[in-house]
């Protein structure tokens, strides 16, 4: 069989309760050429069994990690596995629309984009209520993103044909965001599709749920993995605290 279109990169821990909406997002794709690369990351509930019942599909493709190693780590694996000319992300928690895909390429294969992203809905728990519309940027920079992260993992394309297979640091937290600013900075500006084809699911546990932590972990991602000074990083991170303020991401 020859290689997919599109790689759809799906990291899991202890996802059974979300992981079969998602999946089931990716099944009702009405583009069809695409491989989905489960990878998790020793789960200790049922999260296993519940991806193994859609197996069935030989589009689905399932890897576990020996040890706990975080996400990073996990979607590393599928990316490496992956054969598809675009990596796309999504998050076992998140849901796509039916046409995200084929929209998606589309708009890149249009506008000869290699990196991309969809504006997207926020809502609260599974099935809960929509609070707001994000609308990703038209087009996105890197100094533009160093103010906050425009942009939602599970709404991301990447061309691996144009920029090879990038693969995220091994942080725990912002992992994804340095990845964007590494794309950015060594290839140039992104593009977003402006209409909305995911949907970000709010949970109470999750690791972007506790605002103050990742403000730590945007100081040390400026410092640290961007070697920004002082006097930028604090500017990079009052832009980022505003975002939350205002409530625009």
């Amino acid at each position: 069989m020859r290689n997919p279109l599109v790689s759809v990169i799906v990291p899991t821990y202890n996802s059974c309760e979300t992981i079969s909406v998602t999946l089931q997002s990716v099944l009702g794709q009405t583009l069809e050429d695409w491989e989905c690369i489960v990878v998790d990351d020793c789960s200790i509930d049922n999260t296993v069994s519940v991806v193994k019942s859609f197996m069935g599909d030989r589009r689905l493709r399932f890897f576990s990690l020996p040890t706990n190693s975080g996400v990073a780590v996990a979607r590393n694996k599928g990316i490496k596995e992956s054969k598809g000319r675009f990596i796309a992300f999504l998050d076992s928690d998140d849901e796509w629309y039916p046409a995200k895909l084929e929209r998606h390429i589309e708009f890149m294969l249009t506008t000869k984009s290699f990196f991309s992203f969809t504006s997207y809905e926020v809502v609260r728990q599974l099935r809960g209520k929509t609070e707001r519309i994000i609308k990703a940027p038209r087009v996105l920079t890197y100094k533009k993103e160093l103010c906050f992260n425009h942009i939602c993992t599970s709404t991301v394309i990447y061309d691996s044909h144009v920029i090879g297979k990038v693969f995220m640091p091994n942080m725990r937290k912002r992992q994804d965001y340095a990845t964007w600013l590494y794309i950015l900075r060594n290839f140039g500006k992104g593009y977003g599709l402006r209409e909305v084809l995911t949907r970000y699911y709010k949970q109470p546990n999750s690791l972007s749920s506790n605002k103050a932590d990742l403000v730590k972990y945007n100081w040390e991602l400026y410092r640290k993995h961007e070697k920004l000074n002082v006097p930028l990083s604090l500017l990079c991170l009052a832009g980022d605290i505003l975002s939350k303020v205002l409530r625009v991401k």
